[in-house]
């Protein structure tokens, strides 16, 4: 009975406990949802798990774990913009009512199951780096409240290390973009003082 009634039952907690671990050991984005992403779709047993993240510099979104291509990059920029207006944090595809059967059709063609909005507050601002994006249950049972709630927390924690690890990669890009800088200016100076070697010559 267990293996038929409860195939899709987990431990909250330790679901919980696998994250948190895994969100102290890195603060590299891409491993840090990597993993996320493997943690979450592994314990939920969905088909697919896949972080949708807001590129700083551009409006397009970066898909972070899970299979990458699972998800078209055209239809979920397109359910996510669909799904602005709406106030709830967890959009869950089959418990939208026959008035949002246009928005439904758009979770169905893009393979989202339950779209995740990531949310949080930097200095009283709102931020909104992403989404979680999760497909189908591999049972293909259907998505729990103790999903929802378990979502619902994983949420708030996760919007906390994005936003970190972002601002991390924000200032490795400064780096970067300064040692660039300053290796230009110092080749600039060193053809400018060959010259004036020349001319003094």
């Amino acid at each position: 009975t267990k293996r038929i009634f409860h195939r899709d039952a987990y431990d909250s907690q330790e679901l919980l406990n696998n994250l948190n671990k895994s969100l102290v050991t890195t603060i590299d984005l891409e491993d840090l949802l990597t993993k996320s992403a493997r943690i979450i779709g592994d314990t939920l047993k969905t088909e697919n798990c896949t972080f949708a993240i807001r590129s700083s510099k551009e409006h397009s979104l970066r898909h972070i774990g899970g299979n990458s291509g699972y998800f078209s990059d055209q239809t979920v920029q397109h359910v996510a913009s669909s799904t602005e207006h709406l106030k709830a944090k967890i959009i869950v595809s089959a418990e939208l009512g026959p008035e949002k059967r246009t928005l439904q059709g758009m979770f169905h063609e893009a393979k989202i199951a339950v779209l995740v909005k990531l949310q949080g507050r930097i200095q009283g601002h709102v931020q909104h780096p992403g989404y979680i994006l999760l497909g189908q249950k591999r049972s293909g049972g259907l998505y729990s409240d103790q999903d929802i709630k378990v979502l619902e927390i994983i949420a708030d924690e996760l919007v906390i290390a994005i936003q970190n690890s972002l601002r991390f990669e924000e200032i490795q890009q400064f780096n970067i973009t300064l040692q660039e800088k300053i290796e230009a200016a110092t080749k600039e100076l060193r053809h400018t003082n060959a010259k004036l070697k020349a001319l003094d010559e």
